[in-house]
């Protein structure tokens, strides 16, 4: 049983391809649009460039007027590439996790927000292209990931729902979750909102946007009033 005062929150999952359009150049400004025409209360964005001259996580935060907290994850000669988590609230802390990878390094954001008068855990992760990496990755985050805490998990997680086993044991996934791949006629869902047992899901949906090879993945929730014995 819900509590119907219980405060919805927005949560967004988006991978913006370092904020490059469909058939376009990059442009932060066309990606923070996007974003802001969904306004999230908690935005987890993937594949996010920092370059000396470029720095997206900064810019994508002052186009949005979200708090940002940026983990590179992955080192190139040009500069690193990671997840970015854009807050409407306050951020009490940051936890960094380590999920290796084949050719390119992965990892989670963990980011403990309080919006709109409700404190979670909010983590944001990209997973391998290969299968047996994503796999350990997988196991990796159901052992390390916060536990007996409200906590919401979001990412490109690069594989469809049957896959999520290992992380199934400790979130919740839509089993038939919007197709979000690519934005231009989506046949995959390979992004994904998993939540604890605190959490009920009142929408998720893929919304409508050019402004990356992925489409947003949006996601209302609740607290529930009490949690399942």
């Amino acid at each position: 049983m819900s509590d119907e005062s219980a405060v919805s929150i927005r949560i967004l999952s988006y991978n913006v391809r370092h904020a490059q359009g469909v058939v376009s150049l990059p442009s932060n400004a066309r990606t923070a649009r996007a974003i802001a025409a969904i306004a999230p209360s908690v935005a987890g964005l993937q594949e996010v460039w920092k370059f000396r001259s470029f720095d997206q996580p900064k810019l994508l935060a002052a186009l949005t007027g979200l708090q940002g907290h940026f983990h590179e994850t992955h080192t190139t000669l040009a500069g690193g590439i990671g997840n970015l988590v854009l807050s409407s609230g306050r951020t009490h802390g940051i936890e960094l996790l380590s999920l290796g990878g084949r050719r390119e390094a992965r990892g989670c954001l963990l980011a403990d927000v309080e919006v709109a008068g409700t404190r979670f855990v909010f983590g944001v992760t990209h997973l391998s292209l290969h299968r047996q990496t994503r796999s350990q990755q997988l196991e990796l985050l159901a052992e390390e990931l916060p536990r007996d805490v409200p906590l919401i998990l979001v990412g490109d997680f690069n594989c469809l729902y049957g896959e999520l086993d290992p992380l199934s044991r400790r979130l919740s996934f839509s089993a038939d979750p919007p197709r979000t791949y690519p934005s231009v006629l989506p046949f995959r869902a390979l992004d994904h909102v998993g939540l604890s047992e605190h959490w009920e899901l009142l929408k998720l949906v893929a919304w409508p946007s050019f402004a990356s090879d992925h489409l947003p993945l949006v996601a209302d929730v609740r607290l529930r009033d009490q949690v399942p014995a």
